[in-house]
């Protein structure tokens, strides 16, 4: 029976743990610059608690009848389960052939389960798959990167004018050869009489099989490409 009070320190206890989790998630995930960060991670965490904590609100307070009357304990966590995955597929972008977003649907996901977790009380289990998870995200993508796939990484230093639109082309360009853009970092702008010129460090995934010098003749014969060549890795980057 002590199992089932809840009273309000509980309360603003799994509350809390639940918001510490999600921003733990969330700031990483801002970080790198993804469309799901802290705030909704966060929302995302709490809400998930919320509704666990009222689902155990909900059981606690049927033990108080004399007469039998029934509650699943699990009806409205198993909404929470299967509601979040329509949040969840709003992240995940079809382009060109390509898919991207799936990493952030499967957090907005753990996340929620997290939430649940720990409204629910399970400190420990929330505890321990909050740090899984952020080992994930921080470590086993290093892993997949280098030892798991077929592709490395190349640093570039390029000039380019009429930036507000050519950094979406050159993705879509990259995209269609299987390459990826991973990291930019905006050195400085400035203006010429052709208009606004912006100068940029790159870092692209290419495939292994990828001559990287034909890659970058085709880049510098871009209209907007002014200068485009291989670098070593930059010292500091804006996004990442």
């Amino acid at each position: 029976m002590e199992h089932f009070i809840i009273d309000n320190r509980e309360i603003f206890l799994r509350v809390v743990t639940a918001l510490l989790a999600g921003g733990v998630i969330g700031f990483e995930r801002e970080r790198k610059g993804k469309p799901a960060g802290f705030v909704t991670n966060v929302l995302v965490c709490v809400g998930a608690a919320s509704i666990a904590i009222i689902q155990s609100l909900i059981v606690r307070d049927t033990l108080i009848y004399d007469y039998p009357v029934k509650s699943d304990p699990a009806r409205l966590i198993a909404q929470v389960v299967s509601g979040i995955g329509f949040l969840g597929a709003g992240a995940i972008l079809h382009e060109k052939g390509s898919v991207k977003g799936i990493t952030t649907a499967a957090t907005i996901w753990v996340v929620a389960a997290i939430g649940i977790a720990f409204g629910m009380g399970y400190y420990l289990l929330g505890s321990i798959v909050t740090v899984t998870v952020y080992f994930s995200i921080m470590i086993l993508k290093k892993i997949e990167l280098y030892f798991l796939t077929n592709k490395v990484r190349r640093n570039f230093y390029i000039e380019y004018c009429n930036p507000s639109t050519f950094e979406e082309k050159l993705e879509l360009f990259l995209i269609n050869k299987a390459v990826r853009i991973r990291k930019l970092n905006r050195l400085e702008e400035f203006d010429r009489d052709d208009g606004s010129v912006r100068r940029s460090t790159v870092e692209l995934i290419i495939p292994r099989y990828m001559d990287t010098s034909e890659l970058t003749r085709e880049i510098s014969l871009l209209d907007e490409v002014s200068k485009f060549k291989r670098v070593g890795t930059p010292k500091t980057n804006q996004f990442e």
